[in-house]
């Protein structure tokens, strides 16, 4: 199957429109690839690139039988509670929301996709080695995951600090024309003293659509300058269908 045509330019809001800490967007490879600079300085980023080619209906199937049968699961408040989502790690021990989510060995079908982004340069950004580890979520069209920044725990850290998580997004084919989930960033507040830059600062966000095949990678500092998220889909919105995402990232 052909990669859709998308223009990456046009996935990207920025809340408000103007005036916001976000840095620079840089279209590179003629369009077919963004970088995002969520600050001036440069040192947090997103990148935007299309995956190609995209899997055929019957290879997201296989994708999708792989899912646990039952809700990944979390610790809050001391309690142990289903996540809104399925969710599986394969290569390594993943340990993020106060517990260790035990691996599986890499499938067949999830290796393909392994080996892509380990070809893609992003692994070695940092003079790491390659992706070892992967976290895929399975989402349901009523599934979502809140705001969060990822743990950096058990990942190799670059020479500065940097970390690069890489995401690809697919979605089922239908009949019917579906809309895309959402992919929200905000600034991290916590550390910030001034109450009127916290007041700022909490209004701001960057919405990036993701369409069949969108892959985000977010690195250098970004995981602590930045959250992010996959809202829930409001009942007004398009439907969705079913999302996979698959995450890769190098661990200890």
């Amino acid at each position: 199957m052909e990669k859709s045509i998308v223009n990456l330019e046009n996935l990207i809001k920025f809340f408000p429109e103007e005036d916001n800490s976000f840095g620079e967007l840089i279209l590179l490879e003629d369009g077919k690839r963004f970088r995002l600079n969520l600050n001036e300085e440069g040192s947090s980023w997103v990148d935007g690139l299309m995956i190609d080619p995209l899997p055929t209906p019957d290879e997201f199937e296989e994708l999708w039988e792989l899912h646990p049968e039952k809700l990944g699961k979390v610790m809050k408040f001391g309690k142990m509670i289903d996540t809104p989502r399925f969710q599986q790690t394969y290569g390594k021990a993943y340990n993020f929301s106060n517990m260790e989510h035990p691996a599986l060995p890499v499938p067949k079908p999830l290796q393909r996709y392994l080996d892509w982004a380990n070809s893609t340069g992003y692994a070695k950004m940092y003079g790491l080695e390659k992706f070892n580890e992967s976290l895929m979520n399975w989402y349901e069209e009523d599934h979502y995951i809140g705001k969060h920044a990822d743990d950096e725990k058990d990942m190799r850290l670059g020479s500065g600090g940097e970390t690069n998580v890489f995401s690809i997004t697919f979605q089922e084919y239908t009949e019917t024309k579906v809309g895309n989930r959402i992919f929200r960033m905000k600034p991290t507040t916590k550390r910030v003293k001034d109450p009127e830059l916290k007041k700022k600062l909490g209004k701001e966000r960057v919405d990036i659509e993701m369409p069949n095949g969108l892959i985000l990678v977010m690195g250098g500092t970004c995981q602590r300058t930045h959250t992010h998220e996959v809202p829930k889909v409001t009942k007004r919105a398009k439907p969705t269908g079913r999302r996979i995402n698959i995450t890769f990232r190098f661990f200890k």
